[in-house]
């Protein structure tokens, strides 16, 4: 009797494994701190018996029977876009004007793409409808909406992971949802105490921003139409309306650092799905911080900006600025060594954030405020010196001096003199230290965590295939449509009929009255 137990046991669990979805994991963005994100919900989808087929430039790290990896070049994203603006490095293109920036930023994504989907095992996997086995498609939204045309060639479900800010894809869909009266363009600096002007003005910067948001996807649509178009599988949609259509969209951000705002049922936030438990520091940083007795300081300008591109000034007064300080540095650096180093600093170009900030001589974090690290540093109830350089970091710093967890510093107005004030404040005033831990406390208490909850709404997808019951409805509503811009036309003329049909019953009235008026003077003349 226990044999045929155990076997019947054996054959369910071998049952629910056969069952298991096929997911194509597409994620072209050569970002290892994305793919950090992706990584350990794509892993625990494998370990709940999903086959999982992964198309990327990074390893998975472990080795699991029922993940395949495919390894496709890298491609060299930013360097391509400091070409396209004609600068040097990422310091030199942060001063380039928003638009240009933007411009250069979306271009290079299109070409990301084109590159992802030239590659052999891509085409591979795109020749053969019939031969398309996988019954769901996880996209890393940074630039690649192009990617999402797969999902409606194949009518299957698409999710997207977006490692990003809230600001740069989710906005159309909430507008879609809540007109730009209530649904400002900036979230972090929006005050209930805006006059009528501006609120006026906030309503046509959305407009305008929905407008461009079209004009962006433009590089895109050419991508999927050069890819797809030749598979014969009828019209393509625009990729704007693929968005739309998505199943759901994990957002890797969390209340309190995400400025809470009108949302849709199918846009979930999961901030910290990068985000390990800690294990052990390698030797010579964990020796460092071991003996770091007046507490330690761990400094990260993130993976895009390099401190070899630092100008002389602005390295010579950070140097200056770590010599004279009691806390040892450990600054996450490319450089191996710099001019008159002092003895506090140790430059490592290899380090794992989270593990760092999780030691407990950390006293706090200096970051440009890249959305990733912040999580880290809230998760460890580490205060923070931001210096940001590109604008969705000064937004994420805004967030961070909001919350009284951290100083924000501009990096045009990096000095020694300006350096050493926030370092002294952020030292001596304990209050960053108690906000810190209590917005710790918010960000860590939710019903799942981040990766078990990204894993939940994927199985509700890949359970129920049809996500109309989280979308709503009218998402691809023009802004015409969405400002009731057919009704008010349609009332401006009722009203100017009326005015006008008023004006007319006036002057005809007065006509008779004045007709009537001339019978009489006649009739008392005869």
């Amino acid at each position: 009797m226990r044999s045929f137990l155990v076997l019947g046991f054996y054959l369910g669990l071998l049952a629910f494994k056969v069952n298991g979805a096929n997911i194509l994991g597409l994620f072209p963005y050569p970002s290892q701190s994305h793919f950090n994100s992706i990584q350990p919900v794509m892993t625990r989808l494998a370990k709940n018996n999903h086959n999982i087929t992964s198309i990327s430039s990074f390893r998975l790290g472990e080795k699991l029977d029922n993940y395949e990896e495919i390894i496709v070049p890298m491609y060299d994203f930013w360097t391509n876009v400091q070409n396209d603006l004609g600068v040097k490095n990422m310091f030199e293109a942060s001063r380039s004007s928003p638009n240009s920036l933007h411009k250069a930023v979306r271009k290079t994504g299109a070409e990301l793409v084109d590159f992802f989907l030239q590659q052999s095992k891509v085409q591979e996997i795109l020749r053969s409808k019939e031969n398309f086995k996988y019954d769901l498609i996880i996209v890393d939204l940074f630039h690649t909406e192009a990617l999402f045309m797969i999902g409606q060639i194949f009518e299957v479900p698409v999710i997207a992971l977006a490692s990003s800010n809230f600001e740069n894809y989710m906005t159309s869909l909430v507008e879609s949802a809540v007109p730009s009266a209530c649904s400002p363009i900036d979230y972090e600096t929006y005050s209930q105490d805006k006059s009528f002007s501006q609120r006026v003005s906030n309503i046509f910067e959305c407009t305008e921003r929905r407008s461009q948001r079209h004009k962006d996807l433009i590089s895109q649509d050419e991508v999927a139409k050069k890819h797809f178009s030749g598979l014969g599988r009828g019209t393509l949609s625009p990729v704007s309306n693929l968005l739309s259509r998505t199943s759901i969209t994990l957002l890797n951000n969390y209340a309190p650092l995400l400025t809470p705002r009108p949302s849709v049922p199918n846009i979930i936030p999961v901030g910290g799905t990068h985000i390990k438990p800690t294990q052990e520091i390698q030797w010579n940083i964990k020796r460092f911080l071991d003996d770091a007795r007046e507490g330690a300081i761990y400094f990260s300008l993130g993976t895009v900006l390099k401190c070899s591109d630092l100008d002389s000034d602005k390295l010579n007064a950070i140097v200056a600025v770590i010599g004279k300080l009691k806390e040892k540095v450990l600054w996450h650096c490319d450089l191996k060594k710099v001019d008159n180093q002092p003895k506090n600093l140790l430059l490592q170009n290899i380090v794992i954030s989270s593990d760092v900030l999780a030691h407990p001589h950390v006293t706090f974090f200096m970051t440009s405020g890249g959305l990733l690290g912040l999580q880290e540093a809230i998760l460890r109830s580490v205060p923070i010196l931001g210096i940001p350089v590109f604008r969705d970091q000064h937004i994420n710093l805004r967030i961070v001096e909001k919350l009284g967890i951290g100083i924000k510093l501009d990096f045009t107005n990096l000095t020694e003199s300006s350096l050493a004030w926030s370092l002294e404040k952020l030292t001596t005033d304990p209050s960053f230290l108690t906000k810190a831990r209590e917005i710790s406390s918010k960000f860590r208490d939710r019903p799942l965590g981040s990766v078990q909850a990204s894993t939940f709404w994927i199985e509700h997808i890949l359970k129920f295939k049809d996500s109309s019951h989280l979308r709503i409805v009218g998402a691809e509503i023009s802004s015409y449509e969405l400002y009731f811009g057919d009704i008010v036309v349609i009332l401006l003329f009722v009203i100017l009929g009326l005015i006008l049909f008023g004006y007319l019953f006036y002057r005809i009235a007065t006509q008779v009255q004045k007709k009537r008026e001339e019978n009489k003077l006649y009739s008392k003349l005869r």
